[in-house]
């Protein structure tokens, strides 16, 4: 099992999700976590903002709005 996971910096939930799966999920049991930052993802250019990053990704969320979004296997379980 393999979750991405997008967040960003400052967020609690984001936080508390981060350290749940790295205590449950990686590590000693072979699960992989990749996490991105939403912030840095714009930084990067490949958002304008927080509002073009969620139209960007609405056809994978569809009309979820909060963070974390949560991935397993590139299928959406939410946040």
């Amino acid at each position: 099992m393999n979750f991405t996971v997008y967040s960003k910096t400052g967020c609690p939930y984001c936080d508390k999700m981060k350290d749940y799966l790295d205590t449950y999920y990686v590590g000693n049991k072979k699960k992989e976590a990749i996490y991105h930052d939403i912030f840095e993802i714009i930084d990067s250019g490949k958002a304008d903002d927080v509002n073009d990053f969620k139209k960007k990704m609405k056809p994978f969320i569809e009309d979820f709005q909060t963070v974390p979004m949560i991935f397993i296997h590139g299928h959406f379980l939410g946040g």
